[in-house]
């Protein structure tokens, strides 16, 4: 997982860059297993699906 903060500060705009390890696998089949196709689908491809 990457993410970035953008924080104002007095000097102006400070920037900062995150990486995180995340097991989307693992997550995928969690959602999976509590009925969640769309957050399983969601971790699996990157991808939201259009609600019903």
């Amino acid at each position: 997982m990457r993410y970035g903060i953008a924080e104002r500060c007095r000097a102006g705009w400070r920037f900062s860059f995150h990486a995180l390890r995340y097991d989307w696998s693992a997550a995928a089949d969690l959602a999976l297993s509590r009925g969640r196709r769309d957050w399983t689908h969601a971790l699996s491809s990157g991808l939201a699906l259009k609600p019903d």
